[in-house]
């Protein structure tokens, strides 16, 4: 190739000319449509992609997944393929959003060809802690979250009035509407411990953090849950108050998928 560099390179951002810069965003675009026809990725391919700067790489992966995932599923080639360039361009899972872009169809592709959920072979915390599990008690799955709880955080004085009085003869008169106010509670969502939300078949486990406190909740408990973008609210039985986590995109969604599956089974 010629050397299209920048004579005053120094005094600019760019590092190619425009001509050059536009050879490689087509070469790029052939390359991603080739892709996605093929459903595979061939040694020039990546060769070639490769030399292009990392931030080229991330859109480049970002564009093929939400190709692949436009109809609303990630079959077993997709999501192999994806692995496989992640693997070869050394994308961290962080940049590629692989929790809430890629996991959740990989559960789901899992319970439709085995009629389960994957199964982690061995647990350990970052803190080198082990959770305690059941005869039989296998974890499907495991989330950094924070739980909160409705609690009474202070209180207001409502109502309260001094009605009106009117007079009903020389020297009488008489009050009404005349009580006093209320204390009224504030409640509000309170983080009450941290830890590790780990699904299992048997029930959900917050393992706590140091110097938190630990949380069990047998799934055959459990009345009611919704799923948010960024949680999971969670009822137990014999419980008013529900529980609250604090959960990212991905994970929720996965917790959801498990739920959803383990709840309907009556595991």
């Amino acid at each position: 190739m010629e050397n299209h560099f920048l004579f005053f390179s120094s005094f600019s951002s760019k590092t190619i000319c425009d001509v050059c810069d536009k050879k490689i965003k087509t070469e790029l675009l052939s390359i991603k449509e080739q892709i996605i026809k093929d459903k595979t990725v061939i040694p020039a391919q990546i060769n070639f992609i490769k030399k292009q700067p990392h931030e080229l790489i991330i859109k480049l992966y970002s564009d093929l997944v939400d190709t692949f995932e436009s109809d609303k599923e990630l079959d077993e080639n997709e999501i192999q393929l994806l692995k496989d360039l992640q693997s070869n361009f050394g994308l961290s899972d962080d940049e590629i959003k692989f929790d809430s872009k890629i996991l959740p169809y990989i559960f789901v592709l899992h319970i439709k060809q085995e009629n389960k959920l994957p199964v982690y072979g061995s647990v350990t915390m970052n803190d080198g802690s082990k959770p305690i599990l059941k005869k039989d008690e296998v974890v499907h799955y495991g989330s950094l979250t924070i739980l909160k709880e409705m609690k009474t955080v202070g209180h207001t004085y409502q109502g309260g009035s001094h009605g009106f009085s009117f007079r009903v003869a020389k020297g009488v008169s008489y009050r009404i509407g005349a009580h006093r106010g209320h204390i009224q509670p504030e409640i509000a969502l309170v983080e009450t411990s941290r830890g590790v939300l780990l699904i299992t078949n048997k029930r959900l486990y917050l393992h706590p953090q140091s110097n938190n406190k630990p949380l069990v909740i047998p799934l055959n408990k459990i009345t009611s849950y919704r799923c948010y973008s960024n949680g999971l609210e969670i009822y137990k039985e014999g419980r008013e108050k529900g529980y609250f986590f604090n959960l990212n995109e991905g994970p929720s969604e996965i917790v959801g998928i498990c739920l959803g599956f383990l709840l309907e089974r009556g595991e």
